[in-house]
């Protein structure tokens, strides 16, 4: 693998999860079963990309709107990612739902530089098995 940008993020990713366990507040503890770990990480993670990535960004940045960078950040991938941010609030914390800002904008990135859904749909899924895990 050569994508340094992805190396990067797969490195990163379980220092962040012990990081944000840290800020998350206290619920009380699920039971783990391989089930909701299955059913979270590949069903609703490839339901949300597909709606949030595929038809909200992707019809964002087929406008001159949209296509707008800030840096390395379309317009489109922001509003996007704080919609998707916005929208955890009806079943999580604000806390919860304000660090979920940030992978969504890596997975908007991903969506854009590949052109596809298949990396972040696989990144959604590792992002919430480790999520379900320190959980």
């Amino acid at each position: 693998m050569r994508d340094k940008q992805l190396l990067c993020v797969l490195a990163i990713t379980p220092l962040v999860w012990f990081a944000v366990a840290g800020l998350l507040p206290e619920t009380p503890s699920q039971s783990f079963s391989f089930e909701r770990l299955l059913w979270v990480t590949l069903a609703l993670s490839a339901s949300e990309e597909v709606i949030f990535r595929g038809a909200v960004q992707g019809a964002l940045l087929r406008t001159p709107m949209g296509s707008q960078q800030f840096g390395p950040l379309s317009r489109a991938n922001l509003l996007t990612s704080v919609s998707f941010a916005a929208l955890h609030l009806a079943a999580h914390s604000p806390v919860h739902s304000a660090l979920v800002l940030f992978p969504s904008l890596v997975l908007g990135h991903f969506r854009e530089r590949t052109g596809g859904l298949a990396l972040p749909i696989l990144l959604h899924a590792y992002f919430n098995a480790g999520y379900i895990l320190i959980t």
